[in-house]
């Protein structure tokens, strides 16, 4: 973890396993090299970003009218020591003139990496979802996670700790409590087309009432086009094992749309 800068040398053969450093003149054997041109997160030195933003929408008329845009977005920063995810989502929809969904929800992560391997995080989210009667649910907690794998192609890790829940309802009486927490990022890169598969999980469980459970997930592909340009399937699960008074457990939403990713 401790660097004094970066050098910029041509690697040749030396034999016996071995390379030679073209400047400094010296040999080392091939298992004392753990990355060449490595990134920030793996050099300790800078920080890597990486974004993107979805977008799908439709509009219909004649004997039926419908009306739909959805778009999410999501700024991603990684340095050897820590990172942070900003996202956020809306989503809005009519039929025959006639408001069908209006939601919207942000959140964000910090993690704080102890070893290659295990983080603390800090985390918190926002949601409005008038269908759901939800005016505003607010969280916020902490705890541990574990970088299960990460390299080029595919990143896995998982989270749990303790947040506080505070829902606003719009009609149903409001609620606040303590929960269990957990989380889980999921990437992989097929080496076929640089199709990219991902799912993202969010969940909360109440502490004392284990029948009160609160769930958001998006999983999906992403395929590239040109230009940093993607295609995108993705369903989007939301589920409450206590809904308010006269709603649903679970929202889903199918989305097929375009994108764009930098880094």
């Amino acid at each position: 973890r401790d660097h004094t800068g970066l050098t910029t040398e041509t690697l040749a053969a030396a034999g016996g396993g071995r390379v030679r450093l073209d400047i400094s003149a010296r040999e080392l054997p091939m298992d004392q090299i753990a990355y060449l041109n490595p990134a920030p997160e793996q050099s300790g030195i800078g920080v890597s970003y990486r974004g993107r933003a979805n977008l799908a929408a439709t509009d219909t008329d004649g004997n039926s009218t419908s009306r739909r845009i959805y778009a999410d977005a999501e700024l991603a920063a990684r340095a050897k020591d820590y990172r942070y995810n900003l996202r956020a989502k809306i989503n809005r929809q009519q039929e025959s003139g006639q408001q069908t969904a209006s939601n919207w929800r942000t959140d964000g992560n910090y993690d704080w990496f102890l070893d290659q391997r295990t983080f603390r995080y800090v985390r918190s989210s926002f949601e409005h979802d008038r269908f759901k009667d939800i005016d505003l649910r607010s969280t916020v907690g902490g705890g541990y996670g574990l970088q299960l794998l990460e390299n080029d192609r595919t990143s896995v890790s998982v989270r749990g700790g303790l947040d506080y829940v505070v829902v606003d309802h719009r009609t149903a009486r409001n609620d606040d409590y303590p929960a269990l927490g957990w989380g889980l990022r999921a990437t992989h890169l097929l080496e076929t087309f640089d199709i990219e598969l991902f799912h993202d999980q969010d969940g909360f469980i109440r502490i004392g009432s284990g029948n009160d459970i609160t769930l958001s997930s998006r999983t999906g592909l992403r395929a590239p086009i040109a230009a940093g340009m993607n295609a995108s399937v993705q369903l989007n699960l939301d589920w409450e094992q206590e809904p308010a008074p006269g709603r649903k457990s679970t929202d889903t939403v199918l989305l097929v749309g375009l994108g764009y990713e930098w880094k």
